[in-house]
């Protein structure tokens, strides 16, 4: 990201030249508290002899990666009646044309999709511009000054300390993106090599129309997966359960399929680290299509790419007893059998919820690349090789990679090392390191 900073300063100012009467200890972040979404005209109102407020810079919302400074960094600021105005670079930024205020920070939203895209390209500039000066003010974002304060905070936080005057900026804001103080500072950290840096995507880079989403989920899972599932069928589940990546649990654990930390008591060979999670309340369907609420921790993960695999995978491994809850998934040939296959191994409560893929797959022709989906089944790489499984019941050995093939021993319960694979028509087949033959890998499970 690229930013675009300009200085245009406001030197109608009457304190433009004076500078600030303490030392620079931090950055103070505020955000505008007007239905405002552009740079320019929050610059020309501050550009007078005593404007009610006045800060070092002003980030825009309408437009990404752009800044306009108006004072000098050494400057002196009218910025929060406290701390800040002496010890503190300050910017503000801009709202969203698309919001309301009603009273105090309350605000009512006219345009939701447009609202919360030019509070993301607020908080997106923001990163990058505040890695920018702490990287030459010599800032850590993570570290805690002695009045309690990070070395960068918020207008907010300065309240919340007796430090600055009483407004909730930008909090109020940046709730609506599932968005805190806490998660801004490690961004930035991370931007500037402080904390370790993730450039897999993140559930707020999905910005635009619903169309512009589902093609970007669609060109991310046909990167991504190759579980040999089919693409549009994982596509439509992402859309349908994530909200095109607006709910909770996408925004603030980048779980898009509603992944809970325990599966029909399944275990199975999963991306997910074990610990991270997200609790929140759900709603489920009985067989009847009644709805009821329940508390359940979710699986939390570090990237959209983490959580569309360990779907996939969950789909793959998840048993049901001795057989696979969903058997022969990633051989289906068409996206309805597909959804049936998964609806029918109780993987969702909804009665509708075949019809309701489907014509999601139908309205953005999610299905465009599932005839290479196919080609590629496979053709999966065996780097992966060898790897053990663990067999619960006795299961036959065969002499070949085929049903037709004649039984040649038995593998009893144990684990055992498979050493190639070989996908026939309606299984793929594990060759044993004893040279026993070759055993049906959906009897078994990845140890």
């Amino acid at each position: 990201m690229a930013l675009k900073i300009t200085q245009n300063y406001a030197r109608n100012f009457c304190k433009f030249g004076v500078k600030r009467d303490g030392e620079l200890t931090s950055i103070e972040v505020h955000s505008i508290g007007t239905a405002q979404n552009s740079a320019d005209p929050i610059r020309q109102y501050m550009n007078q002899s005593r404007p009610p407020g006045i800060v070092h810079a002003i980030i825009s919302a309408d437009v990404p990666d752009t800044v306009v400074e108006i004072l000098p960094d050494d400057n002196a600021v009218w910025a929060d009646a406290g701390y800040g105005n002496h010890h503190s670079f300050t910017f503000e930024i801009a709202e969203s044309d698309y919001m309301r205020y009603t009273s105090g920070a309350n605000y009512t939203i006219t345009n939701r999709e447009k609202f919360l895209a030019d509070v993301w390209r607020g908080y997106l500039t923001a990163v990058e511009y505040v890695a920018l000066k702490c990287e030459k003010f010599g800032f850590n974002p993570l570290e805690m000054m002695p009045n309690g304060l990070h070395r960068v905070y918020s207008h907010d936080e300065g309240r919340q300390k007796g430090l600055s005057s009483a407004h909730v900026d930008p909090s109020h804001l940046w709730k609506a993106i599932g968005k805190t103080m806490d998660s801004f500072r490690s961004e930035v950290a991370a931007r500037m090599g402080i904390a370790e840096r993730t450039d897999k995507t993140q559930a707020y880079h999905f910005i635009g129309s619903e169309k512009e989403k589902a093609e970007k989920a669609l060109e991310l899972i046909r990167r991504c997966d190759d579980s040999g599932i089919l693409w549009s069928v994982t596509a439509a589940q992402w859309v349908l359960e994530s909200g095109y990546c607006t709910t909770d649990l996408a925004q603030k654990a980048n779980n898009c399929f509603g992944m809970k930390c325990s599966l029909s008591g399944n275990t199975w060979k999963s991306v997910w680290d074990g610990v991270s999670k997200y609790t929140k309340v759900t709603a489920e369907q009985d067989k009847s299509g009644h709805e009821y609420h329940v508390t359940a921790d979710f699986r939390k993960y570090p990237s959209i790419e983490d959580s569309i695999k360990d779907h996939s995978l969950y789909l793959l491994g998840a048993m049901n007893g001795s057989v696979r809850r969903y058997l022969c998934v990633e051989q289906c040939a068409n996206y309805r059998s597909t959804i049936q296959l998964i609806k029918n191994g109780g993987y969702a409560t909804d009665t509708k919820y075949v019809d309701k893929i489907c014509n999601i797959i139908q309205r953005f022709n999610l299905d465009r690349y599932d005839a290479e989906c196919i080609e590629k089944r496979g053709k999966a790489p065996a780097a992966s090789l060898p790897y053990s499984v663990r067999v619960k019941e006795p299961i036959n050995i065969k002499s070949g990679p085929k049903a037709s093939c004649s039984v040649v021993g038995t593998c009893h319960p144990g684990v055992y090392t498979i050493v190639d694979e070989e996908q026939a028509t309606k299984h793929t087949w594990g060759k044993l390191l004893s040279g026993a033959g070759w055993i049906r890998l959906d009897q078994c499970e990845r140890a």
